[in-house]
Order: structure tokens, then C-alpha cells, then sequence
């Protein structure tokens, strides 16, 4: 499947059912700095037009907020266009419509009670945040909402080492130059925010 059939798939499946609109609870406002987030922290670009979405990402290692950064939708897409026909199929497999539709169960039958409960476990191994050493949580966003199906979700560190593991070479290597070209060397963080960063602008 190429990336723009997969992006037809996704945006069709959107259509019917559409995401859970949630407000943006502190757990995903910066910490480092008071507020919320409001700018791509790659391009500066905000994140106040109407109908804009981003991605929250957020890294703890040893019980501590190590790193925490928003990417805009066209840092998304640049992302995206990275990926190999193997990874976008190893990328099928991890996020398979089973996981999707268990989630949007989840996700109705907890409304009140969104992000926490969305953000408890592991999406992959179902480990609580108690149980690893490092995990990271995201979030979809557009505008002051969150946009909540497969996300708001947490990652163990291990999980999502197996996630990035899963890829090309070729896709790793063109996320790295990507990142050179655009922003410089990322930083190691990003080492698990690539995949996730990813797949947020095709949900």
C-alpha cells in the first residue's frame, strides 16, 4: 500500500466514525513552561488557525519529565513521506484495525475520564507506567482539543525501541537526513517520537 492509498484508507475511516473531542487537560500543557502548547517546537510555526493539528509529545525516564515538544502537521507530513513500503507495512502491523477498534471502545465507554485512563498503560504490552522505566505519552491535537482514538496513548520505552527496530534501513536513514536537512541532529529522544510522530498525522 503506498502512502497515499494509506492516507485515503485512513482519512475514510475517520470520515465515518471521527474522533472523540476532549479538552486539552494540564497532563498535556507544558511543564517546563507554564501553558499550554502553542508552537512547533522544529518550526515555530503555531498552532492557533482554526483547524490545525499537532502532536504532544511527552518523554519520562525514572519517574521524571526528561523532554516534552509539540509537532506541527507539516513536520508530520515530512515525516511521513519517509517511509518505506516495508515500514509502512511493519506500521500496519503494530497499529492493525484490531488495536484501533479496541481503542475507540475504550474511548466511548470512558469519556469522562479521558486522557487518564487513555494514558494508564502501555498501547502495545499493557504495562502500567509503575511497571517500566521509561515510557513516553502522546497526544493528537487540533487547535484547543483533544482528538482522542488511538490517542491520548502511552509507549513503554521498550515497545517502542521494537517499533522503530521494525523499519527499513531506508527508512531510517531518510528520517535521519530528514532531521539533518530541516532541523540539525536529533536529539536521542527522538529516537521513539519518529515512529509515533508519524502515524499522528495519519490519524
Amino acid at each position: 500500500m503506498t502512502p497515499d492509498k494509506l492516507d485515503e484508507v485512513l482519512e475514510e475511516f475517520e470520515r465515518r466514525l471521527g474522533p472523540v473531542r476532549a479538552p486539552i487537560s494540564a497532563q498535556f500543557h507544558r511543564t517546563f513552561a507554564d501553558g499550554p502548547f502553542d508552537i512547533c517546537d522544529f518550526c515555530g510555526k503555531p498552532f492557533g488557525e482554526a483547524g490545525s493539528r499537532y502532536m504532544i509529545v511527552k518523554y519520562y525516564s525514572a519517574g521524571e519529565l526528561r523532554q516534552e515538544l509539540a509537532l506541527c502537521s507539516e513536520t508530520l507530513d515530512g515525516l511521513r513521506r519517509c517511509y518505506s513500503e516495508h515500514s509502512l507495512k511493519s506500521m500496519q502491523r503494530w497499529y492493525s484495525p484490531e488495536l484501533m477498534a479496541s481503542r475507540r471502545i475504550l474511548v466511548g465507554s470512558i469519556q469522562d475520564e479521558i486522557p487518564r485512563r487513555l494514558t494508564e498503560h502501555c498501547l502495545f504490552c499493557s504495562r502500567s507506567k509503575s511497571e517500566v522505566s521509561e515510557f513516553f505519552e502522546y497526544a493528537l491535537c487540533e487547535g484547543n482539543e483533544l482528538l482522542c482514538a488511538v490517542y491520548p496513548s502511552t509507549q513503554c520505552g521498550e515497545c517502542m525501541r521494537k517499533v522503530v527496530h521494525s523499519l527499513s534501513a531506508e527508512t531510517l536513514d531518510m528520517r535521519r537526513k530528514f532531521f539533518q536537512k530541516q532541523f540539525g541532529p536529533p536529539p536521542d529522544i527522538y529516537r521513539g517520537v519518529w515512529t509515533e510522530a508519524e502515524l499522528a498525522a495519519l490519524q
